[in-house]
Order: structure tokens, then C-alpha cells, then sequence
């Protein structure tokens, strides 16, 4: 179905024709590591079962390989059974994961950059808003001063008297205002 023909179709058809570069390399690999034994003696080696998991170009997939040498009873390698489980699907949904995790990461990255950028903000402005504030409260007098002095019609008692007075009435704000929080 894969590859466009029918089972009967693939039976005794050479490795060569059927399956991937990658897949005829660990099966030739599993052949040379079994070697061969000389005639006449039987070294008791026994096959090497090896199991991977393979990109395969020609079947179009990731599969689960498992190849296991035959060997005869002259103990010489004579073919090969290869067990192939299709385990696309998983190798998708693994990437897929893999995707979604460091995408994950990525945004607790910077979530918590933006907390350390909101505090650092946060720790700029209190100060920055109790100068602003004090401005302010500094500020009032110095109006009042000065629009009583375009007037000139205070003398300096007066002028003095009303400083006193100003500032006898903040201390005495300030103070309640401490003493509510």
C-alpha cells in the first residue's frame, strides 16, 4: 500500500528495491557483525537480534525495526527476518510535543521577564511618586507666596504670620493623614 504494490508483489523481491538507504545499512551492518564462521566449525555464535527506530524514504515513514540474522546449520548467514512497525503517528505527535514544550518554555521565559520589568518599574516609580508629590505640596506655598507678593500689599509681619500659619496647618494634615494609615 505504501509503496504501491501489492504483498504478493513484494515477496522474495531483493532488500535492495524494497526498503530505504537507512534500513538496508543497519541490516547490513546486523549481517557483518555475525561474520562467518569457517567450514566445518561451529563456533556456537549466536544472532544478533537489533532493534531501531528508522526513518525509512522509500516506505514513507518512521518505523520500529527489528532485524534478527538466520543462520544455518553450518552457522553461515543465510537471510535475514525484519519485523517493521509503523510508529509515524508517534514520531509526529512526539515532535509535536517537543514543539509545544519549548514553546511552553519560551513563554515562561518571558512571563518572567515581564515580572522583573513590572517590579523594576514598580521600584522606580515609588520613589519617583512620593518627589512628585512632596513637589506638589512644596509647590502650594510657593504659589500663595508669590501671588501675595504681586500684590504688595502684605508687609513682612503679615507675610510671616501667614508662613506660620501655612505651615502650622500642613504639619497638623500630614500628621492625620500618618496616623489614619
Amino acid at each position: 500500500e505504501r509503496m504501491g504494490m501489492t504483498r504478493q508483489a513484494l515477496i522474495d523481491r531483493p532488500i535492495q528495491e524494497v526498503l530505504g538507504a537507512e534500513t538496508r545499512k543497519l541490516a547490513a551492518d546486523v549481517i557483518a557483525s555475525l561474520g562467518s564462521v569457517p567450514p566445518g566449525q561451529h563456533g556456537g555464535q549466536t544472532p544478533k537480534v537489533v532493534s531501531a527506530e528508522v526513518q525509512d524514504e522509500a516506505l514513507h515513514g518512521t518505523f520500529a525495526m527489528t532485524l534478527t540474522p538466520l543462520v544455518g546449520e553450518d552457522r553461515q548467514p543465510i537471510g535475514m527476518v525484519l519485523v517493521a512497525r509503523d510508529v509515524t503517528p508517534q514520531a509526529e505527535l512526539e515532535a509535536e510535543r517537543a514543539e509545544l514544550r519549548n514553546r511552553l518554555v519560551q513563554s515562561e521565559k518571558l512571563a518572567a521577564l515581564g515580572q522583573f520589568v513590572a517590579g523594576i518599574a514598580h521600584e522606580l516609580n515609588t520613589p519617583l511618586g512620593s518627589l512628585h508629590s512632596n513637589h506638589d505640596v512644596l509647590k502650594r506655598p510657593h504659589n500663595r507666596l508669590q501671588d501675595v507678593l504681586a500684590d504688595e500689599k502684605v508687609d513682612e509681619h503679615e507675610l510671616e504670620e501667614r508662613s506660620l500659619d501655612y505651615g502650622e496647618r500642613e504639619t497638623r494634615r500630614r500628621r492625620r493623614w500618618a496616623n489614619q494609615s
